[in-house]
């Protein structure tokens, strides 16, 4: 591994595949006066794996992309992808049908490619811009936008330098080609045609969605985040009433604990304490038409008995049945009756 450049006070590292060992010349290209030292070069000389697995260092959420980044056929520059991907067929020109490939995310998530071809990029570049040719890129339908290469770019003698929030893209004569600015969240992408607007433009969101949307995190919070510019690509409406939030109240309601052992002593004898539930409808009936059965526990013994009901108005017509019995049998008259 080869260092060259300078580092500077508040240096950022970019890692390239084969970059010229005089690519830090490159900066005399851009400005003669520019005295940024915040660029560190480091050259890798080792060769590209065309039989390693796709990756890319964006997440699924990224790649999947959205309708916007569809239609304005949005294309982003990564320095951790290994080949350039793309979900728009008729963009490519010489495209093959290949064995699904998959395409690994950084979270893992799989997007699989099924073929590739070679396209044409328009890489902004001042009031211009300028037309590049991609060799081998894999048609991915899944995703949303275009993943160029960072190191492709550089194992064909090109070179990509980012600096003063731009990426800027060299020929292999060393010749400025182009320039990509990064976007307000940290990402550079171009995007094309009469869609490319759209992308850009803030959503407009009442403070109940907006609160939704970040996790359901305080009022106070969320106007907070907005007015010190930390949250883009949204406008907040004024006014309106917040109201209430029901997955907030459903998440803050609390109920008194269950203890999962008794506590106090049991009934002394037989008929003390008896417990009663009913349960019911069945979703079958039985034989003679019941749906429903009444049971009653006695806390001393555990004596169950059961009855079976048609309906739950024959409840009480079964404790009476019950409490008949108990006094027949045993001679003794039911204390306390305990139920839900």
């Amino acid at each position: 591994m080869l260092l060259q450049g300078f580092i500077g006070k508040n240096a950022k590292i970019r890692i390239f595949r084969s970059v010229w060992l005089h690519s830090v010349s490159l900066l005399a290209d851009i400005s003669e006066d520019d005295d940024d030292d915040s660029v560190i070069f480091i050259y890798d000389p080792m060769p590209v794996d065309d039989g390693e697995v796709p990756v890319t260092s964006f997440a699924g959420a990224v790649l999947e992309g959205t309708q916007a980044t569809r239609n304005a056929e949005s294309e982003l520059y990564d320095s951790g992808a290994s080949c350039h991907m793309t979900p728009f067929h008729h963009c490519l020109i010489n495209f093959t049908h290949i064995t699904s490939c998959p395409i690994t995310a950084a979270d893992k998530r799989v997007f699989h490619a099924i073929g590739k071809g070679d396209m044409q990029v328009e890489v902004p570049n001042g009031n211009t811009t300028t037309t590049i040719l991609l060799k081998d890129v894999l048609y991915a339908p899944d995703m949303g936008v275009t993943i160029i290469s960072i190191s492709r770019i550089a194992s064909a003698r090109y070179a990509a330098l980012f600096c003063a929030n731009f990426c800027h893209i060299f020929d292999s004569k060393k010749h400025h080609i182009g320039h990509v600015p990064v976007t307000s969240n940290g990402l550079y992408r171009v995007d094309h045609g009469e869609a490319a607007s759209s992308v850009s433009l803030s959503r407009q969101l009442t403070l109940k969605q907006l609160h939704c949307h970040m996790g359901h995190i305080t009022p106070e919070a969320v106007w907070k985040l907005v007015r010190e510019g930390r949250v883009n690509g949204v406008d907040l409406e004024e006014g309106g009433d917040f109201g209430s939030c029901d997955s907030c109240k459903y998440a803050k309601t609390t109920r008194k604990p269950i203890k999962k052992e008794r506590s106090a002593p049991r009934a002394a004898r037989f008929g003390d304490e008896i417990h009663s539930d009913v349960w019911g409808p069945s979703p079958l009936k039985s034989i003679f038409h019941h749906k429903y059965y009444v049971s009653f526990i006695d806390d001393h013994t555990r004596y169950s008995h059961i009855t079976l009901l048609r309906k739950k108005d024959e409840t009480f017509k079964s404790y009476k049945h019950f409490e008949a019995w108990a006094a027949t049998q045993y001679n003794i008259k039911i204390k306390r009756l305990c139920s839900d």
